[in-house]
């Protein structure tokens, strides 16, 4: 088509003509339309000299509505995405007149639209046919057969059907498969006038594919159907998720404590008699949490509850009990056929980790046999149990974790292990050398071998760095001395052991961390491991620092010390421990 067309042709049409140019961004959106032409009764419709427009685009055109305005671009918009033809009406409230807008696109980036002032035949109207073409809502006329025999404009607006689309088509074309059953009833009672009037939803078809909610109002007269709809989509997606969040745990996505407490109510019956409950309690949380921090406590959760999902039947009810509890309703089930689900649970947990931290699960298992049972007292037993379960975990259960968590420091940076073995030894050397019993000496070098063990929070980016670290870098792995502690009290419950490890990179002058206290208020075990800690760094192989000599090593410690170094343990260790202690070459 010609992007000049004839404009005495043009001019002896009795409706504004207006040829439109596609603008398009560098992503091929259009973002605005150039008038190419435009007939001289634009002037006497719209009140626009066609020679001022010619060559302007659109957002620069004042056709007498912003309103106005914005429509048509939205229009044109989608005529230049997705091709077809629009029609739209249009009160001017500036020109005090009614317009009808047709829009076309004959060609590639070129759309027509064609501007018909409708005025005079709209005052002709009812006050009802100009709702009918006005109202926002889904307004449509149907037989009594539920076949449409005229729809409103807001049905392409909305669902995408132009009034050729629907007319003459059964309603049950646009239902949704779950929504046909109930609507083929209305159709029926309509037909056979047993109703005159219904209020439903269901969810209709866009022409898109999709399907929308809508609330329908409809009303019979004998002869016809009137209906109004809205949509109300967004209404019923954020009522169900409503209804999910208040019988689900958000974390885990299982069922929560009060929708199984109700369900329990509903289910405790003969007829699923023998019932069994499975209580689980997650081991090593408060570890994870401490160590690695909430979110990979949060990543513990969710895997523990994957684990025990997994490992339930269909029919099976589970649900997040308390922050680390859960609990399992199993209908029909007597303890055998639970033990067996117990061990599938305990099995699915095995291959399962954050961190090498392994996901555990203790579990309690309770049945009920009779009637005469009571379901509350079922839970207790089975609550009972699962704390009996989780106090049997043996000692060489809490040294499995502490070796788990040590090896993967040492799986991130292979450099802290031999570190840690040499801190020990020196802090062993120091205990004896003060007198301690042997209970003590053992203390301090385990002190002195999980000093760092904190550092398995921090990235192995950071422990690798061999460049300076940044002021945020530094300050996480400072907090090594505190999740370091955490870790010890939750395995060891050691609480000497604990407050030597967060208490080594203290001073006397206060200028340590995490708590910059003074002097005497630092445990000794302490200021041992910071000696011997210290000591090693220097003239091992670390990635802070230049390596020193034995000599430099010692020259350095007695330069801080009273500042750094508590100074009497400072003398001792030089004069006593490093005087024969080999050089670090010799160590390796």
């Amino acid at each position: 088509m010609s992007d000049h067309l004839d404009q005495n042709n043009l001019d002896q049409t009795p409706f504004s003509f207006t040829q439109f140019r596609v603008i398009k961004d560098n992503e091929g959106k259009p973002v605005d339309f150039e008038v190419l032409n435009a007939n001289t009764a634009l002037a006497q419709i719209l009140g626009l000299d066609p020679q001022q427009v010619i060559g302007k685009r659109l957002k620069e055109v004042d056709p007498g509505s912003a309103e106005f305005q914005a429509d048509l671009v939205d229009a044109l918009t989608r005529i230049a995405l997705a091709g077809g033809t629009e029609m739209f009406t249009q009160y001017v409230n500036q020109l005090k007149a009614w317009f009808k807008v047709s829009i076309f696109t004959p060609e590639k980036d070129s759309i027509i639209a064609f501007f018909s002032d409708i005025s005079l035949s709209m005052k002709q109207l009812s006050d009802s046919d100009v709702f009918f073409n006005i109202s926002p809502n889904l307004l449509s006329i149907l037989k009594m057969d539920g076949r449409f025999i005229k729809v409103n404009h807001s049905w392409q607006m909305l669902l995408g059907y132009a009034q050729e689309d629907v007319v003459n088509v059964d309603i049950l074309e646009f239902v949704h498969p779950e929504n046909y059953k109930e609507t083929v009833t209305i159709k029926k009672q309509f037909a056979e006038n047993q109703i005159n009037n219904i209020h439903f939803i269901n969810r209709f078809r866009h022409k898109d594919g999709s399907y929308l909610y809508l609330e329908w109002d409809a009303n019979s007269d004998g002869q016809k159907i009137y209906a109004i709809a809205r949509d109300i989509t967004e209404r019923i997606e954020w009522e169900n998720q409503i209804e999910y969040l208040s019988y689900h745990d958000v974390l885990t996505g299982l069922y929560n404590r009060r929708f199984l407490e109700e369900e329990i109510k509903r289910l405790d019956t003969d007829r699923n008699l023998p019932i069994s409950i499975i209580m689980g309690d997650i081991n090593r949380l408060k570890l994870v949490n401490d160590a690695f921090g909430h979110d990979k406590g949060d990543e513990f959760i969710i895997l523990a509850a994957e684990a025990i999902k997994t490992s339930c039947r269909l029919e099976d009810l589970v649900a997040r009990w308390g922050g680390d509890e859960f609990i399992i309703f199993l209908p029909e089930t007597n303890a055998s056929d639970a033990e067996k689900i117990a061990y599938r649970i305990q099995a699915n947990c095995a291959d399962k980790q954050v961190n090498s931290i392994t996901v555990s699960v203790s579990l309690g298992i309770a049945t009920k046999t009779s009637p005469d049972e009571v379901m509350s007292g079922i839970i207790r037993e089975a609550e009972n149990n699962m704390y009996k379960a989780k106090n049997m975990k043996s000692e060489r259960s809490r040294n499995d974790i502490i070796n788990a968590v040590i090896n993967a420091l040492y799986q991130k940076e292979p450099y802290e292990e031999k570190h840690a073995k040499r801190v020990s030894a020196l802090c062993k050397k120091t205990a004896r050398i003060l007198g301690y019993n042997e209970e003590e000496v053992k203390k301090l070098a385990l002190a002195g071998l999980m000093h760092d063990i904190g550092k398995v929070a921090v990235s192995v980016q950071i422990l690798k760095k061999p460049s300076q670290l940044t002021e945020d870098e530094w300050e996480e792995v400072k907090k090594h001395a505190e999740i370091g502690y955490r870790v010890v009290d939750s395995l060891l419950e050691m609480a000497d052991i604990g407050n030597a490890i967060l208490a080594h990179h203290e001073r006397p002058d206060g200028k340590g961390y995490p708590r910059g206290i003074l002097r005497d208020k630092i445990p000794v075990s302490a200021r041992i491991i910071a000696l011997a800690d210290s000591y090693d760094t220097m003239t091992g192989q670390g990635l802070y620092r230049k390596i020193f000599s034995k000599e430099e090593a010692i020259a350095e410690i007695r330069r801080n010390a009273g500042t750094q170094f508590d100074p009497q343990i400072a003398e001792l260790f030089i004069e006593k421990v490093l005087s024969t202690e080999p050089a670090s070459e010799e160590m390796e």
